[in-house]
């Protein structure tokens, strides 16, 4: 049975290394065609190498990647000639480019913060979906990549508000949302409303068997998602004010404005000339990256896994 196992890994091996060089050998083509170096090809190949590299050592040697190049990409032969024959596509003038890459790279937007999106005292501000929503003064506000959670002070019991994301339902208005699709039959009184211009649904739910003080949902349409609040309070917390700081959260809701959005991508790319002094350790310390910054910014660098900074040389940083 290992012998088999061991057979068939090699041959999708072979086959999948097959069809990436023949992948690489279009995206050769393309980039001839449109006045660059083939050869850079080679490059991009090698970033993935490096980033691979990375991601085993940081898993204790697993595996994370199928591992095309037992070598170094520039040093595969088959690669080499893959992109080669990209050359004939190479016109006979080329256009200049019409910006400097680096200036480009410049203030570019860095890491997934616009994917999570990022809390600044009471407020959430999510670029990707570009929402924005501010819970009451003083509570504690977190979040990951599936939700919201913000805290009273004096922590959950004293109420706590959720909001996650949901697919919006073709046909159904909220109201029609929360009785059928989230199958909610413990609605006590509900109102639909406007959260600035977007349909919503608010309401109040049943906590006649003591468990809460008070329990709420709501939910808000927009752009084809819906967001979905759920609040509650343990039994000794204000009710009324809870309920009051619930509608007061979910009144906040409203889309991403333009100057929101540099609090939303607080990470950017920073493009520095070397001094003699610089190491990536040292820029590691004044970069905002947090975890395994002086790794990421070699392979920002393509320096990775243990280069330098040459004085002169026009260095990523993430501030």
């Amino acid at each position: 049975m290992d012998t088999t196992d061991a057979v068939t890994g090699m041959m999708v091996s072979g086959y999948g290394r097959d069809a990436e060089l023949e992948a690489d050998r279009i995206g050769g083509e393309l980039i001839a065609k449109a006045g660059y170096n083939p050869y850079a090809v080679i490059e991009m190949v090698q970033v993935l190498k490096d980033q691979e590299l990375f991601e085993k050592s940081i898993s204790g040697g697993r595996q994370t990647y199928h591992g095309l190049f037992a070598t170094h990409p520039k040093n595969d032969k088959r690669l080499h000639e893959a992109v080669q024959v990209s050359y004939q596509y190479v016109p006979n003038e080329t256009v200049e480019p019409i910006e400097d890459m680096w200036e480009m790279l410049d203030g570019l937007v860095y890491g997934d913060e616009a994917a999570e999106g990022i809390v600044k005292e009471q407020t959430f501000y999510n670029s990707s979906v570009r929402i924005v929503v501010t819970f009451p003064a003083a509570w504690s506000v977190t979040n990951t990549r599936t939700q919201v959670v913000g805290q009273a002070p004096g922590g959950g019991s004293k109420g706590e508000i959720t909001i996650a994301q949901q697919t919006q339902v073709k046909g159904q208005d909220p109201a029609e949302y929360v009785k059928k699709t989230l199958k909610r039959d413990d609605v006590v009184s509900g109102e639909s409303l406007k959260v600035n211009e977007f349909d919503a649904y608010i309401a109040d739910l049943d906590v006649a068997d003591g468990k809460l003080a008070v329990s709420m949902l709501a939910v808000v349409f927009k752009d084809g998602a819906v967001y979905f609040f759920k609040g509650s309070a343990d039994p000794g917390a204000d009710a009324d004010a809870f309920r009051a700081d619930f509608k007061a959260t979910v009144a906040t809701f409203r889309a991403m404005a333009k100057e929101d959005v540099a609090v939303a991508n607080r990470q950017r790319i920073k493009v520095i000339e070397a001094t003699p002094k610089d190491s990536y350790a040292s820029l590691a310390k004044q970069s905002s990256i947090k975890r395994y910054p002086v790794e990421t910014l070699r392979l920002l660098n393509a320096d990775f896994p243990n280069g330098e900074p040459r004085p002169g040389d026009r260095i990523k940083t993430v501030q």
